[in-house]
């Protein structure tokens, strides 16, 4: 084996290593929307088939023109979301800074070893010298994905943040029929949320609240009594202010829930919920 045919199989592994790192950082990416927002979520389609397809076939003219276009576009994507995670930080804002990184370095592992191996090959005479027009393809490619999610993604997002609103303020219900019947067994509110185990869906029963639950974080409170007696007070917030949901709702004994669009926890002075407040 020459060198050059060494440096083929060098480049090889390294591209190759590159596109199951990013196949995997996508995947985690589109699995955890509770940490990745779902705009993030969504990456994985236009990157997703390109890694797949750079990890599985073997390095020709075409396969390396997708690396280097989808590798310059992933970079640049990964690099504003890195520093807008920096500039604008939040709960998580940490780990999605460390992963898109990871996914930044990925993709310029693949730059340079598509380019290399571009050079090894067109050396070896199977490929030509210049690139020529083996990234337009590519370009098309992604130009298309990108302005079908610009055109889908937000009427996807506002459905899901009306649906995660609309389980938000049925779980608070459930929360309320479980305490008053825990209070008919055993003549008191419970004490925390996992006692409701058996009255309410296993989520919002959870042993380490706040519990989460279609986007939202649920917190139960056992207030001390007062004139009128015992009390409590059930509060949801959305993971992600403005992509999992855009209301905090509140409800108490009364059963009436109360909501704020603002960034903040519900609380007994904010309006009733009207009825076509979820559509």
């Amino acid at each position: 084996m020459t060198v050059t045919e060494m440096q083929v199989a060098t480049h090889s592994r390294r591209l190759r290593a590159a596109a199951l790192v990013s196949m995997i950082i996508l995947v985690l990416v589109a699995w955890r929307e509770d940490i990745y927002s779902g705009e993030a979520a969504f990456l994985f389609v236009p990157f997703g088939l390109p890694s797949l397809a750079i990890l599985l076939a073997t390095p020709r003219r075409a396969v390396l023109g997708w690396a280097r276009i989808c590798g310059w576009a992933l970079l640049v994507i990964a690099l504003w979301v890195v520093i807008a995670s920096v500039v604008s930080p939040s709960r998580g804002s940490i780990i999605v800074a460390a992963t898109f990184l990871a996914l930044a370095a990925a993709q310029l592992v693949m730059i340079v070893s598509a380019r290399r191996l571009w050079s090894a090959l067109a050396t070896l005479g199977r490929l030509p010298a210049t690139v020529g027009s083996s990234g337009v393809v590519p370009a098309l490619y992604l130009v298309v994905c990108f302005v079908v999610a610009g055109i889908a993604v937000p009427g996807l997002l506002r459905s899901r943040i009306v649906a995660n609103e609309a389980a938000a303020v049925g779980s608070i219900h459930s929360f309320n029929e479980a305490v008053a019947s825990y209070k008919l067994q055993h003549l008191a509110y419970p004490e925390r949320v996992s006692a409701l185990g058996g009255l309410v869906n296993e989520d919002l029963a959870c042993k380490q609240p706040p519990c989460k639950k279609s986007g939202y974080r649920f917190t139960y409170t056992l207030l001390a009594p007062d004139n009128s007696g015992p009390r409590y007070t059930i509060t949801a917030r959305p993971v992600r202010y403005n992509d999992s949901g855009q209301k905090s709702f509140f409800a108490d004994r009364s059963g009436v829930v109360r909501y704020t669009v603002d960034d903040r926890p519900a609380t007994a002075a904010d309006s009733p919920l009207p009825s076509d407040a979820l559509r």
